[in-house]
């Protein structure tokens, strides 16, 4: 993976080749959207963007005839009247494009905002955790979170880069015809304005992108001030004042850099502007002298006005818009890598069906490290959990604990050796089939405060939203979770039982005890009832008395059912059919508590000893 510095420099060298090539992806994503929107302001936006060219001739055409009118007596105000009418043609054209433009415009914004939303998810949870833990990943993702709100204004940048092309093409062309010699003059004049704002853009997103991690660390600080969870430590502690300036002293830095860089841009931009003006100027002289010598009338004097200052317009915004398509392209680049970015898990192409039993796992030779680690976490490791056995894997932090369960997962592959399921390599199994057997609790699980009770319990048992159980089968399922894990008692208690929202952020919401959060967790898996259950430290903010009757009901619960319990707590694991006990990352004991027992000045022992004393 790149470093920062590198990613820094790769993006500084974008050539206009690579640009296209994220301009045709992004036109194509927001096609395969909303096409029909997108073809439609395409449209508008492009015949919009040179109907002033138009305007201008027909103007043009009028003020001939209203001078030809003054110098002929005999002419008549009816003359004009075909031109009068064809400007009032073009305005109800140019209307009923202005609200095509408008309503198209803001129907596509409003659609693709929350639909690029949901790709980006999407595209986040293909590639996988093991891809998503990488640093280098994380900082592409921050930036690109906030520039996927920007793809269709960069579609729509990307579309004015192609108006002001054809507006200039167009001008220029009538320029070459009326005074050739204006045309090497607009081009020279306006190549210093964008040479100077190509290199300002290019300098204000080197200190975005170099700074990106600074940033990151620095907004991390001013997000804790505003999360509730975190503000009695702070407060405490006194620790508000502390954070608050780690993001001050950033944010105030890093400000200070750009400010001074917009000022040095606007002062430069201003000297290139007075070059252009220059070139407007030396076609307005050779016009005017036309003029007075007869060669050119009124109207052609004005058309030819108004087309170098078109010509420079649309040259200036031409330039511009391409300086500001290749800036917003680097920025851009962020969401096009990710999307271009795979996942390192395969997703396997043997089928698994869902199993009613648990079934049998096999560990053989496992060894792993961590991407860019040295370390094995897990070495050699070798463990058969038979069908529908119970088991226990006890360990001090750091042990492996942790990784095992990813692995089993599939969310990251072995460095070396296997897991089978069922004697199928788990690496060929589809990922999804897998899901669907398996129920994991997390030791960071998940709180979901934005939904009820009820929804955080019964999402355990959902695929791609819709709930597997009928009305009737959910609500007893339900009541039995909650009984399960010791919070049925509890969420009666709620002001709104089963509808209760578990934030006090929301109108009529409660803040459960992180205790009550977990046995709220873990009825989930009661609930969610799958073939293979790994429970990853369970009750960890649990009381004893609540912490001894879910593990009874775990072992009662999931009958034949294959189950997994991850702990350091070597008492609350006793009942297991086996205990395994890891230490740096392999297995130095195994069997029964009772067997463990036995084992003089073993690790088991000891620990459960030493814990026990901590209780008395």
């Amino acid at each position: 993976m790149q470093s920062e510095k590198e990613n820094s420099e790769s993006h500084k060298d974008l050539k206009a080749k690579e640009a296209l090539g994220i301009i045709r992806w992004a036109y194509s994503l927001l096609y395969k959207l909303e096409p029909k929107l997108t073809v439609v302001t395409t449209l508008t936006a492009i015949i919009r963007g040179i109907q002033g060219i138009g305007m201008t001739y027909i103007i043009t055409r009028i003020m001939d005839m209203l001078v030809k009118s003054v110098q002929d007596p005999q002419a008549q105000i009816s003359d004009i009247f075909p031109y009068l009418g064809t400007l009032l043609f073009f305005n109800i054209i140019v209307s009923i494009l202005g609200y095509f433009d408008f309503t198209s415009n803001r129907e596509f914004s409003t659609k693709i905002d929350y639909k690029t939303e949901i790709i980006l998810a999407e595209q986040l949870t293909k590639l996988g955790i093991s891809v998503l833990e990488d640093p280098d990943v994380n900082n592409k993702i921050f930036r690109a979170r906030s520039s996927i709100h920007t793809l269709e204004n960069y579609y729509k940048q990307s579309i004015r880069v192609l108006v002001y092309l054809i507006g200039f093409i167009v001008s220029l062309g009538i320029i070459l015809f009326y005074i050739p010699i204006m045309v090497p003059i607009v081009l020279i004049t306006s190549l210093p304005e964008y040479l100077i704002d190509k290199k300002f853009r290019k300098d204000i997103w080197s200190m975005y992108l170099d700074n990106t991690e600074k940033r990151r660390l620095a907004g991390e600080n001013i997000n804790q001030l505003t999360v509730t969870k975190s503000l009695p430590e702070i407060y405490v502690n006194g620790a508000y004042n502390f954070l608050l300036k780690k993001f001050v002293d950033v944010s105030e830095w890093f400000t200070e850099k750009i400010v001074r860089i917009y000022k040095i841009w606007s002062l430069t931009a201003r000297s290139a502007g007075i070059i252009s003006d220059l070139g407007t100027y030396t076609g307005y002289v050779l016009i005017f002298k036309n003029l007075i010598s007869g060669v050119t009338s009124v109207g052609s004097m004005f058309f030819q006005i108004r087309m170098i200052q078109s010509t420079q317009s649309y040259l200036s915004n031409l330039t511009s818009q391409i300086n500001n398509v290749m800036e917003i392209s680097v920025r851009i680049q962020e969401v096009y890598d990710i999307f271009q970015m795979k996942g390192q898990i395969s997703n396997g192409s043997v089928p698994l069906p869902r199993l009613r039993e648990g079934p049998k796992i096999e560990i053989k030779d496992l060894t792993f490290s961590y991407p860019s680690k040295d370390k094995e976490v897990l070495k050699n490791l070798n463990l058969t959990i038979n069908a529908g056995e119970k088991i226990a894997i006890v360990g001090e932090n750091g042990s492996g604990k942790t990784t095992l369960v990813k692995l089993l997962c599939k969310m990251y592959s072995p460095t070396r050796g296997s897991i089978r399921i069922n004697d199928l390599p788990l690496e060929d199994l589809r990922i999804n089939d897998w899901y669907k057997n398996l129920g994991v609790m997390f030791q960071e699980y998940n709180t979901y405060p934005q939904l009820s009770v009820k929804e955080n319990i019964t999402i355990g048992r959902s695929i791609e939203g819709k709930n597997l159980l009928e009305t009737t089968q959910k609500e007893a399922k339900l009541r039995e979770a909650a009984e399960g894990s010791n919070v049925l008692d509890n969420i009666m208690e709620f002001p709104n039982c089963w509808d209760q929202l578990l934030s006090e952020k929301y109108k009529g919401g409660i803040r459960p005890s992180t205790g009550q959060w977990q046995k709220i967790a873990i009825s989930r898996f009661f609930y969610r009832d799958a073939s293979t259950v790994i429970f990853d430290e369970p009750t960890a903010s649990i009381d004893a008395v609540s912490e001894y009757n879910i593990f009874n009901r775990i072992y009662s619960f999931f009958e034949k059912k294959t189950v997994i319990i991850i702990s350091h707590r070597f008492g609350t694991v006793r009942n297991a059919d086996r205990i395994f006990v890891l230490k740096d990352g392999e297995i130095k004991e195994q069997g029964t508590h009772l067997e463990l027992m036995q084992i003089d000045d073993g690790i088991y022992k000891t620990s459960f000893e030493l814990q026990k004393k901590g209780y008395e």
